[in-house]
């Protein structure tokens, strides 16, 4: 699976892109990257809001429009 998500959402957890990703994991990454990318039933897209004062991710399926939303999420690094 590959989750696009917004660059506030990377910024908050801190995640990197595959370009980012340490020698050792780059290759792998890069190659399941290669193998998903442009079939439309493995890409979501992962957006981070705010609701009421809530902390609130959003996942998306681009290809269904399926929508999960995880409201009042902890993640504490």
């Amino acid at each position: 699976m590959i989750f696009y998500a917004t660059k506030e959402t990377l910024e908050r957890y801190k995640l990197k892109t595959p370009d980012q990703m340490p020698e050792p994991m780059r290759p792998f990454v890069k190659a399941i990257m290669e193998k998903e990318q442009g079939n439309s039933l493995y890409e979501w897209g992962c957006k981070l809001f705010h609701f009421d004062r809530r902390k609130c991710l959003q996942m998306i399926h681009f290809k269904t429009r399926l929508v999960i939303f995880l409201v009042d999420i902890k993640w504490r690094m």
